[in-house]
């Protein structure tokens, strides 16, 4: 269950987002995951959050899986994914080295077989 503070987190995360910001995103989740140590050793990757938040801060019909064409602002999904990627890793790696102490491996960005794997299988539907 969510508190009032940790929606408005989240709240703030998906209007940086919306604003073509990922780097707050990533110091906002560092912050907050580091004010709990019982949090830190049971959360889930960093990059799977921004990225579900990301989802959510299109909002579904911004994101294209191909099987119809009748919004003209749509992304096809593979290639946000990959633009999402790389937006991610580039700010990710602007991070200090104090904020990178406080993250684990897992919140960096999938590594390469791991996307060639997101790619060679067909996409879930969220």
């Amino acid at each position: 269950m969510f508190c009032l503070r940790e929606f408005r987190v989240i709240r703030e995360i998906i209007s940086c987002i919306e604003q073509n910001d990922l780097f707050n995103p990533i110091r906002l989740f560092i912050k907050e995951s580091s004010k709990s140590i019982r949090r830190r050793s049971r959360r889930r990757s960093m990059y799977r959050e921004i990225l579900f938040l990301a989802i959510v801060a299109l909002g579904r019909e911004k994101i294209s899986y191909g099987k119809s064409n009748f919004i003209l602002n749509r992304i096809h999904f593979r290639s946000y994914l990959d633009a999402f990627d790389r937006e991610y890793t580039a700010n990710y790696n602007k991070l200090n080295e104090k904020q990178r102490q406080l993250i684990s491996d897992f919140d960096k960005c999938p590594l390469l077989t791991g996307i060639m794997c997101r790619r060679l299988f067909s996409l879930l539907e969220l």
